[in-house]
This record gives structure tokens, C-alpha cells and sequence, in this order.
């Protein structure tokens, strides 16, 4: 939840593909999405992070899920397993409906 990787971003990711949906608030000042700098270090960019779990771990990109509230960009790979980024207008917040939808969506089988 409105989190990214430090830069620079690792060369690739080392593990097997996961699950993985991701929500940040498209006005987040504390983590924005194109990062920032914080005294000697820098927060990475949401998007390019995003990029390199979606490449490391085959996915393609399907329907994403969008709403009222989040625009989503959604990815499924050979494994079953997706990737989702959900923006939603706002800040750095944590909405218990993002976590109960994220359940929902991880509980619930493939669409074959």
C-alpha cells in the first residue's frame, strides 16, 4: 500500500512470481508515484517497480478493474498468479475497502 523500492531499482527480481496488487493514492506526497529524493537516497518511481515485477515474472497485461473510486491495470502470468496497480484520487491513506477488495480478488478463481 503506497510503497515502492528505493533507487535504484534492482537488476531483477530473484524470486518466482507472485500475487501481488498494489494501491497508492495518485496525489501521495510521502511515497509519490515518480518517487523523490530523501536526504542522500531516493524513493523509486511506483511505475518502473512495477515494470520490472511485471517483466521478472512473465505477466501480460489483461482487464484491468476499474471503479468509481480506483483505476486499475491488471497482469496475469502462466502461473495463474496477477499483478494489479489501483490508483485512487487522493494521498497517503490506507482504505480498509482496498484490503477487503484485494481478499475478494486474491479468494476468487481465474477467469479462464
Amino acid at each position: 500500500v503506497s510503497g515502492t523500492f528505493w533507487r535504484p531499482l534492482p537488476a531483477h527480481c530473484p524470486t518466482s512470481s507472485v500475487d501481488f496488487i498494489h494501491y497508492h493514492g495518485d496525489a501521495d506526497q510521502v511515497v509519490p508515484l515518480g518517487g523523490r529524493p530523501i536526504k542522500d537516497a531516493h524513493q523509486g518511481d511506483v511505475g518502473a517497480a512495477i515494470a520490472l515485477l511485471v517483466e521478472g515474472g512473465g505477466y501480460v497485461a489483461t482487464a484491468g478493474d476499474s471503479d468509481a473510486t480506483l483505476r486499475c491495470t491488471a497482469y496475469r502470468n502462466a502461473a495463474d498468479k496477477r499483478v494489479e496497480l489501483c490508483l485512487f484520487d487522493g494521498g497517503h491513506m490506507l482504505d480498509a475497502t482496498h484490503l477487503a477488495r484485494a481478499w475478494r480478488r486474491l479468494m476468487q478463481p481465474a477467469a479462464r
